[in-house]
């Protein structure tokens, strides 16, 4: 009997350590690609100052930014919303790396070049509000 459940601990050990790297991993990954999307943007009033490599604030509590929880109790970034915080620069492509990303809120800002088409990668993406800005 016990050689039967010997195989099955290594396979419930095995399982839950690839899970702990997956979320591990995501998170990371996600942290990383709002950093890189705040890279592209000028923010001349530091309105993104809790958007940090350095901050003790987890990502999720960031300006703007709503996780929810997925099926494998990790978080997962589902919303970002930065209207009217005079936001300028770049919208870039990596913010289509966010693989739950459903809302992205720009309302009310500078950005002052054309729509990106690279949005239209971002293949969660529900509502894009772009409004009030100087696009065109």
């Amino acid at each position: 009997m016990a050689t039967a459940s010997s195989p099955l601990s290594f396979l419930c050990l095995h399982l839950l350590v690839c899970l702990t790297f997956f979320a591990f991993t995501s998170a990371s990954t996600e942290k990383d690609t709002l950093l890189s999307f705040k890279a592209s943007i000028d923010d001349s009033k530091n309105s993104l100052s809790t958007w940090s490599n350095t901050s003790n604030i987890h990502y999720c509590n960031w300006t703007g930014v709503t996780c929810v929880t997925t099926a494998t109790a990790s978080l997962t970034v589902a919303s970002i919303n930065l209207q009217s915080l005079n936001l300028s620069g770049e919208i870039s492509s990596s913010v289509c790396e966010l693989s739950s990303l459903s809302n992205l809120n720009l309302a009310d800002n500078l950005f002052n070049q054309p729509i990106p088409l690279h949005l239209s990668q971002c293949s969660s993406l529900e509502t894009l509000n772009l409004s009030n800005n100087l696009i065109w």
